[in-house]
């Protein structure tokens, strides 16, 4: 079952909020953690109840964890799941107590943060030797990688099969490449250490043999990769690689029943650290009379890990070792070479044919940054289309959030990034007798609406966006399918005074809630750090001047005596109409009565003063009721 993006997202927003409540605590006193600053910079009050729970839950946890490592030693391994900014790892090093492996599992976007601040800060990393840093890098981002085989075309020949791989950071789409066994998969000339991730398959298990052991003076040495099985496709180990950990583990100075076994129970996806012996080679092809690196106390010279063409209680000789070992020679194997590269940090992706309103069947395109394209990505059904659609917006998405929180530590408060994702505007064309589309980046950075060409890609290019709108004087609608143009989806319109509406459109329902969501989170912020905006008008044939405050609500001054005619709160207001021209009524309610008062006034800037009115009700709902921001559109 595929979730909904939406979930996540908010799942993924407790990490932040928890690091926050955390932050504080600990700046109250409540506890010492010198470590959790590095993560999270400042933070608003917290009630004295969260500061309260948060010291509960910390202090327990540390409690069992304390018993924990005193039951089960050096032995003892933690398993942090969903373990977002938590810092118990380097809490528990600093008081010299040291597991075993210490595991944090939590969504790629937060993971991806959590890696960028240890990197960042000395204080961090310092306590990672190399051996633990790779651990970590490893256990956090294997699960990213996503393979599978896809058709691509130019959009106009005929579709070619490839493999998609997608890491977090980067797309590739690779092509088979078919070469004899002799010269597949070399093994390395040197011997430096290696570490290989290879998954176990149902049949066939690891798909290699291995001999040697401490009893026998030698190392736990791989004798024999089966074709096609686990360890062959990988294609990163070779026959004469010594395996010296197996999840992190040494087995250096295990015999050789203890190597198998730790092999046989080591899960499904296996953490091999190896280093290739060439000098090994040659014995481990010797004939098996000759062999002296068999496990005799058993009588089997190698443990087979279930190749396909040989049952259990086959009888084994060198005849049929050597036929295998030829035809294996003689076969082809699978090699997968790059022919794409595109870097997912703020990629577009779409099911559109580029420039139009017609909706690809089962097929989807990815452009990077740096001018890379996919072509035309062609999936079996529209389910495989929808996951590959998810993991890779999931990737852009984490990323593009990775990076808005870096922009965001050089901006003020009232300067923050709401949102950045690209969308797609209409664009007219007298020439032709429908509209075309472009890819336009959008983002909502404190009071602005900004739209670019092409993402910026540091700080100076924010202040050179070309078109730029105050989301308080701006108008958001999000339409209705009927009212719709063509047959794009998902679609919005933003309109400012004096400046020709933008139709916008996004890939996905769920792009245009997070788009909304953010818009309104943009116009409160706005309207709070404006304060106040005030329109000249004309009442009882008088100049005079319209403001909108937030905390007073409306307010009608003569210019030429400054005093106060009439005031409202904004919660007296009881509609509105205007002719479309410059003519507005505004209808209030008493404050001591239900009788209604109507004042018209007339504004040359109308437009500009009702979508004003509009951004300042908006930020008036959402203080009364904060889920107003979180709610969405049905």
């Amino acid at each position: 079952m595929i979730k909904d993006m939406a979930d996540d997202e908010a799942i993924q927003a407790t990490n932040d909020d928890a690091s926050e409540c955390k932050r504080y605590a600990v700046q109250l006193g409540y506890w010492s953690d010198p470590f959790i600053n590095f993560f999270v910079k400042q933070t608003g009050r917290k009630a004295p109840e969260i500061n309260r729970g948060y010291y509960a839950r910390v202090k327990g946890i540390e409690v069992f964890v304390d018993k924990f490592l005193k039951l089960s030693g050096e032995k003892g391994q933690i398993i942090n799941l969903g373990a977002g900014f938590d810092t118990l790892y380097w809490r528990l090093k600093e008081a010299g107590k040291c597991p075993a492996n210490f595991i944090e599992l939590d969504f790629p976007s937060i993971t991806a943060r959590k890696c960028y601040h240890i990197k960042k800060h000395k204080q961090l990393i310092d306590t990672l030797n190399t051996e633990e840093w790779s651990k970590i890098l490893i256990l956090i981002f294997f699960k990213k990688v996503r393979t599978g085989m896809v058709s691509v075309s130019d959009g106009k020949s005929k579709p070619v099969p490839m493999r998609l791989h997608l890491s977090m950071e980067v797309l590739k789409l690779q092509r088979e490449d078919l070469e004899q066994a002799a010269n597949h998969n070399k093994p390395p000339l040197d011997a430096k250490e290696r570490m290989v991730q290879i998954t176990r398959q149902k049949v066939g298990g690891l798909g290699l043999s291995i001999k040697g052991g401490a009893e026998h003076k030698l190392p736990v040495l791989i004798s024999r990769i089966y074709k096609g099985q686990a360890a062959d496709e990988c294609g990163q180990l070779f026959v004469g690689d010594a395996i010296i950990k197996v999840n992190g583990e040494y087995i250096t100075a295990c015999n050789h029943d203890d190597a198998v076994n730790i092999l046989r129970n080591a899960g499904d996806i296996v953490v091999l650290t190896v280093k290739h012996y060439r000098a090994a080679k040659p014995f481990l092809q010797k004939n098996e009379k000759e062999e002296k690196l068999d496990n005799v106390a058993n009588g089997s010279s190698e443990d087979e890990w279930l190749s396909p063409n040989r049952q259990s209680g086959s009888p084994r000789c060198g005849h049929s070792r050597q036929s295998s070992n030829a035809s294996a020679t003689s076969m082809q194997y699978k090699k997968w070479i790059d022919v794409i590269t595109v870097p997912l940090m703020m990629a577009y992706v779409t099911r559109y044919i580029f420039g139009t309103d017609k909706l690809r069947r089962n097929a989807f395109e990815v452009r990077g940054l740096n001018g890379a394209r996919t072509g035309v990505i062609h999936c079996d059904d529209s389910a495989i289309l929808s996951q590959w659609l998810k993991y890779i917006t999931d990737n852009i998405t984490g990323l593009t959030h990775l990076q808005m929180k870096l922009y965001n530590r050089n901006f003020g408060i009232g300067e923050r990034i709401e949102y950045m994702g690209w969308v797609n505007e209409a664009v007219s064309n007298s020439n032709q007798p429908w509209q075309s589309y472009r890819p336009r980046f959008l983002a909502l950075k404190g009071p602005d609406l900004l739209l670019f060409e092409t993402p910026p890609c540091n700080i100076g290019d924010w202040s050179r966006c070309a078109l730029t709108f105050k989301v308080y004087q701006t108008m958001f609608r999000v339409m209705r399918e009927s009212e719709n143009v063509d047959e794009r989806q998902h679609c919005f319109l933003a309109q400012s005074p004096g400046k020709p509406p933008r139709y916008l459109s996004v890939e996905t329902r769920q792009e245009l809630l997070r788009v909304e969501a953010a818009w309104h989170t943009a116009v409160c912020s706005a309207v709070t750090h404006l304060k106040s905006k005030t329109f000249p008008v004309t009442f009882n044939g008088r100049s005079a001047g319209l403001t909108l405050e937030w905390t007073q609500g409306f307010t009608l001054s003569y210019e030429d005596i400054g005093e106060t005619v009439w005031r409202y709160k904004f919660s007296q207001l009881r509609g509105s109409s205007d002719d479309g021209k410059s003519r507005l009524k505004l209808h209030f309610q008493e404050s001591d009565s239900i009788a209604i008062e109507t004042k018209e006034l007339e504004c040359s800037q109308l437009q500009n003063l009702l979508f004003c009115m509009h951004a300042f009700l908006t930020a008036k709902v959402a203080a009364v009721d904060p889920t107003f921001l979180t709610s969405t559109t049905p």
